[in-house]
């Protein structure tokens, strides 16, 4: 973050592009955001001098389990736009993501407490589907949070 004459910016990256966020009000809002931390933007899309910017309405820091819940949240987005025609169809969605982010939170928890648990472990504590905890851990590894040091073991970054 830089503050020059009352207004801070940050340049963010979504891992395909990168943008710069200007702000110019309520800069106490954004005091404790630093590099790495994930967020989330609402905002305008802004010209000036041939610079193309967002300006925020409200940025938020992320916690990891705030930020697995919004990613499940776009990803369905992504795959069906059309959730966002039908109301009732994007409740439903939006509650199966609850759900998720529940087995997401639980096995991210379970990952803290004991640094580290085998697969058995984790579907005996989990107790969903062995289909479920593969997914749910591939995307963790997809996105470089968790790991498997050794076969079956998996470990939080």
């Amino acid at each position: 973050m830089a503050e020059e004459n009352k207004y801070c910016y940050f340049t963010i990256d979504d891992g395909t592009g990168v943008i710069r966020l200007k702000m110019f009000e309520n800069l106490e809002h954004v005091n404790d955001i630093r590099e790495s931390d994930k967020v989330l933007v609402i905002g305008f899309m802004k010209t000036y001098n041939d610079e193309v910017y967002v300006q925020p309405e409200f940025i938020k820091k992320l916690s990891s389990n705030e930020f697995y819940f919004h990613k499940i949240i776009r990803e369905k987005l992504v795959k069906d736009s059309s959730i966002l025609n039908n109301g009732e169809k994007f409740m439903e969605s939006l509650a199966e993501s609850e759900e998720n982010n529940d087995e997401i939170t639980l096995l991210i928890k379970l990952l803290k407490e004991n640094d580290g648990m085998s697969f058995n472990e984790l579907k005996e504590k989990l107790g969903v589907s062995e289909e479920r905890i593969k997914e749910v851990l591939n995307t963790l590894m997809d996105l470089g949070d968790v790991f498997e040091p050794r076969k079956n073991f998996f470990k939080l970054v």
